[in-house]
């Protein structure tokens, strides 16, 4: 599978409690009709996207989002890096400098809050760049 055939998101630090930003991610991200899939500390359901804490081998993860603290990311490093996902996003209190140094002495470029995979990375750089040229050529 290519990188443009993946097309789901993962919910890493999944909750049924509304009260949870991961569960508002998960409903967020259904209602705009994308594919979600999710791993919690245990077993739930949010909008029908069945979770537990067991570490699927999915092929088809595009992005990673981040709902867990530092130290409960720990044992997720390689799993995370063994998706292949073209991004890895670290919500407000997920960020996590260990996992970022992992993640770009994996080839992931950070760009904000979200490390992109080498081949994600180098066509964003294109589209900034063609951006910044169309701008400078119509003011």
């Amino acid at each position: 599978m290519n990188s443009y055939e993946k097309d789901r998101t993962l919910v890493l630090g999944a909750s049924e409690n509304p009260e949870r930003y991961s569960f508002k991610a998960i409903r967020s991200l259904l209602n705009h009709g994308q594919k979600v899939a999710a791993i919690g500390a245990k077993k739930g359901v949010v909008n029908g996207v069945e979770f537990s804490k067991e570490r699927p081998a999915f092929e088809d993860i595009d992005t990673v989002t981040l709902y867990l603290s530092q130290k409960n990311q720990v044992d997720y490093y390689d799993y995370i890096l063994s998706l292949k996902p073209r991004r890895i996003i670290y919500n407000p209190g997920a960020e996590n400098p260990e996992l970022e140094a992992f993640a770009k002495g994996n080839g992931y470029r950070k760009s904000g809050s979200v490390y992109f995979s080498p081949l994600r990375y180098r066509t964003i750089l294109r589209s900034k760049l063609s951006f910044i040229k169309a701008k400078k050529q119509n003011p």
